[in-house]
């Protein structure tokens, strides 16, 4: 008897949370995150969002989401192609892991 393997690709979909510690505010006609109590004396940082990375940042605030989701929403809501969508989805993720305001 022969017996062939098969391979299959796990696709594993790393869900995230944006800390619900952040919230948006508007001032002076802009959107800026800020971070609602603790203590940040150690970093200050400011971080404006314009129109569509409001949307996104107000759509997935408080929930589980993944790359796989903002990228969905992405194309979903600006009717872009998948590869567009997926390329701003990593750099609107990346920028705000790099600020600490996912988890």
């Amino acid at each position: 008897m022969h017996v062939s393997k098969t391979h299959y690709q796990t696709h594993v979909l790393l869900k995230m949370r944006i800390l619900s510690k952040y919230k948006v505010r508007e001032i002076a006609n802009e959107y800026i995150i800020v971070s609602q109590g603790g203590n940040n004396t150690e970093k200050t940082r400011i971080i404006s969002l314009n129109e569509s990375a409001l949307l996104v940042f107000q759509n997935f605030s408080g929930k589980d989401f993944c790359t796989d989701d903002v990228t969905k929403y992405l194309m979903d809501t600006y009717d872009i192609s998948k590869e567009t969508a997926e390329t701003d989805a990593k750099i609107w993720i990346g920028e705000l892991k790099d600020c600490g305001i996912i988890d």
